[in-house]
C-alpha cells in the first residue's frame, strides 16, 4: 500500500508545484512528519531532495 503512494508522491513532486505538505495530504498521509519518515525509507532521499533532484 505504502509502495503506491510513495510512486503518486514522486510522480506528484516531479510534475506539480503543490507543497510536499499537499503532497502528503494527496497521498493519504495526514502527519508531515510521517509522510518525510515514510518517503526517505522507500526512496533513500527526502521529498524535498527529491524534487530538487528531479
Amino acid at each position: 500500500m505504502s509502495d503506491l503512494r510513495i510512486k503518486k508522491a514522486r510522480e506528484l513532486l516531479r510534475k506539480t508545484d503543490l507543497s510536499i505538505e499537499e503532497i502528503a495530504i494527496q497521498t493519504g498521509y495526514v502527519e508531515y512528519y510521517y509522510f518525510n519518515k515514510v518517503f526517505k525509507k522507500h526512496c533513500g532521499i527526502t521529498p524535498s531532495k527529491f524534487r530538487k533532484s528531479s
